[in-house]
Parts: C-alpha cells; structure tokens; sequence
C-alpha cells in the first residue's frame, strides 16, 4: 500500500491510500486498518442513501478523521476535521503499519 498527502482543488489536504481494495473488499480493509491504527469512536456514515462511497468517522490521537471509499474515481481518501498538520502523524503512523495490513 502507498500512502501521499494530496490536496483537493478547494485547497483542503487529504490523504490518499493506494491498497488493493474494491468495493465489496473495502469494509473489511477499513475496519482492519482502523484497528491497527487503534482509531476510537468508529462510526459507520454509509447506508441505503449512500451508494457510490463507504464512509467511516472515526477518532485518532483524540482528532476526528474520515475514512471514504468513492467507487468512481475508485479512490480512498482520509480527511481531516482539523487541520492538514494532522494528516501527517497519522499518515506516518499508517505507514509504518503497512506490512502488518496488507
């Protein structure tokens, strides 16, 4: 898996992972890689009315984040509630899990 800190064109970071996942795989690949990363306060946003995206909200280090699955452009993207310096913590801290997530 490849991790980069993107930005949208609003100018708002982002983190983009690069796992093999698909829309049916990605549940389980999010709720694996939100207990590696010991994320608290998991919430499930995806439901009947949400049909083109996975969303979990979830807690790290006492921030707010959100893990998102958009199956078209097939990307998945973590976003802070804070600020951009907080993407870069949690993205070494994914980083260092990669061989234990795969």
């Amino acid at each position: 898996m490849k991790t980069l800190i993107r930005q949208y064109p609003t100018g708002k970071s982002y983190i983009a992972l690069f796992p093999a996942s698909d829309w049916h795989s990605f549940p389980d690949f999010a709720h694996k890689l939100l207990g590696e990363i010991n994320a608290t306060d998991v919430v499930d946003i995806s439901g009947p009315d949400v049909i083109d995206a996975h969303w979990y909200e979830f807690f790290w280090e006492k921030k707010q984040y959100r893990l998102i699955y958009e199956d078209w452009p097939h990307e998945i993207s973590i976003e802070s509630e804070n600020s951009a310096t907080d993407l870069v913590g949690l993205c070494a801290a994914i980083n260092i899990l990669f061989g234990q997530i795969q």
